[in-house]
């Protein structure tokens, strides 16, 4: 499962660009990569939570700040 992105800032923000030129006896070939980094959420993918997993996050949140007061 592969994405290329090509433009936009999609392609500005999540891929690392590299480049390298080669030099053989019939000529220089220069190569150039990109690689969408690890971890990289797109911004047409989504989670769609049920009313249960809502509750439990909220539940969570409240804790985690009643802890850190």
């Amino acid at each position: 499962r592969g994405h290329v992105k090509y433009c936009g800032e999609t392609a500005l923000q999540h891929m690392d660009k590299g480049y390298s030129v080669a030099v053989k006896k019939l000529g220089t070939i220069g190569v150039t990569v990109e690689i969408m980094r690890p971890g990289t959420r797109l911004p047409h993918e989504i989670s769609i939570f049920s009313e249960e997993e809502l509750k439990i996050q909220a539940a969570q949140e409240a804790a985690a700040e009643e802890g850190s007061e």
